[in-house]
């Protein structure tokens, strides 16, 4: 999966926005999806949208580079831990995953 791939599913799974591609609607108009995987900016905007209900502690500090610990408000057990080689892909993929888990 490509990285702008990765984008437009962290639009949909994390902001609920529709996705067209590399594309989000926004007031009617096509508008390109922010690279939230690659660009450290963008996924903050992941960070403060998943902060309003998931605990998240970030580290560079493992040999497998960058790991989220990623978890719903309230538990006490992290149900996500991933790896990626660096931060805006980790935060993107423990959003995908900890929003898809919060929704079974």
């Amino acid at each position: 999966m490509s990285s702008r791939e990765r984008d437009a599913w962290v639009e949909k799974t994390v902001f609920g926005g529709e996705t067209f591609g590399e594309f989000r609607l926004v007031n009617g108009v096509r508008v390109l999806i922010p690279q939230y995987t690659t660009d450290i900016s963008a996924a903050w905007k992941v960070v403060e949208e998943m902060r309003l209900d998931h605990f998240l502690h970030l580290t560079d500090e493992t040999p497998y580079g960058w790991s989220v610990d990623m978890y719903p408000a309230g538990e006490s057990i992290v149900t996500q831990d991933i790896n990626a080689d660096t931060a805006p892909e980790a935060i993107g993929l423990a959003a995908i995953i900890a929003k898809l888990a919060t929704e079974e």
